[in-house]
């Protein structure tokens, strides 16, 4: 069982909101609030991203194979630059399409988006001098100011899957529970439910580590 470590610096303690909410640290300092998304949600996203974005067709790149032992054989060339291309193109596509549905069904602010607008307007305005931006000042806000790196989309994914490691908060609730149990005391309701999510969570990830 793992607890947060150096890579969980990026999320504000991976925090645990009323349940199964998390909070997560952007790279730009935003605070985003991720509720999961079931398995079976994320895989009919995932599997629409790939119908909307394919790699492309292998098929085009087929080519002779050098030196072959039999004669027609032939091999794809992934190595071809136009390939290379085209599949980064797919590649970055399908995470832009998995991070806007994220935003628009799992995602709050609780900053919220007007002081956001309002707190990176200046990075905004000057981006706008160099770089085609979305007119619309939320959409160019979200993009190039909130998700600020690649790590961010990571970690907001993890968050989505449930699948960022446990802090130590959450392990101390967990104990917490434990000995509620143990001892045969009956917390407050608040407690109850924080608590027991914890332990929800606990048992999640220890369900799903080999």
């Amino acid at each position: 069982m793992s607890t947060s470590g150096a890579r969980d610096t990026h999320t504000t303690e991976n925090i645990l909101i009323g349940g199964i909410v998390r909070r997560v640290l952007t790279d730009s300092g935003a605070e985003v609030d991720v509720t999961p998304l079931s398995p079976h949600a994320l895989d009919l996203i995932r599997a629409k991203a790939r119908d909307l974005f394919p790699d492309p067709d292998e098929e085009k790149y087929r080519k002779p194979l050098p030196n072959a032992a039999v004669e027609g054989d032939t091999y794809v060339d992934k190595q071809d630059v136009d390939y290379l291309r085209l599949k980064k193109e797919a590649v970055d596509q399908r995470t832009h399409f998995l991070t806007r549905a994220l935003r628009d069904t799992s995602l709050t602010f609780p900053e919220g988006k007007d002081a956001l607008v309002a707190r990176f307007a200046d990075k905004i305005k000057a981006l706008r001098s160099y770089v085609d931006l979305p007119e619309d000042e939320w959409e160019a806000t979200f993009w190039h100011a909130i998700i600020g790196s690649a790590a961010d989309h990571e970690t907001l994914v993890r968050a989505a899957e449930n699948a960022l490691p446990l802090t130590e908060m959450e392990v101390a609730n967990g104990v917490r529970l434990f000995r509620y149990i143990v001892q045969g005391q009956r917390p407050t309701d608040l407690a109850a439910r924080a608590l027991t999510s914890a332990a929800s969570r606990i048992r999640q990830r220890l369900q799903s580590e080999p």
